[in-house]
């Protein structure tokens, strides 16, 4: 389970990355569905793994491993809320507030 915890946290950092970038390339929002729905699927990811943790009754997703800095739970699901709004400001500042609201909806019932 940790390598799998460790994996589905690197791929959600470079999902963000990418969409990152098409933000520092000013990609028009209705441009970035490839991107956004890859970060999606890897913040759903990231989020099983919490799920799987607490259920466990863990707080601690690299309970186990030897790495010097173990990610909390919480330190996670802050680094996600803080993906999310700078995604959200994004298609704020485009205009297409609305737009973000829809996508969260959509991924919240996938």
């Amino acid at each position: 389970m940790i390598g799998e915890a460790i994996l589905a946290i690197k791929a959600l950092d470079s999902a963000f990355v990418v969409v990152q970038g098409a933000i520092a390339k000013r990609k028009e929002v209705e441009d970035m569905a490839g991107e956004v729905g890859k970060f999606f699927t890897a913040k759903k990811k990231v989020e099983e793994h919490i799920s799987k943790a607490r259920k466990a009754g863990t707080d601690d997703l690299m309970t186990g491993s030897a790495l010097e800095e173990a990610i909390t739970i919480d330190q996670q699901e802050e680094r996600i809320e803080k993906m999310m709004d700078k995604v959200g400001a994004y298609y704020s500042r485009k205009g297409q507030t609305h737009r973000w609201a829809k996508i969260k909806r959509d991924a919240a019932k996938i």
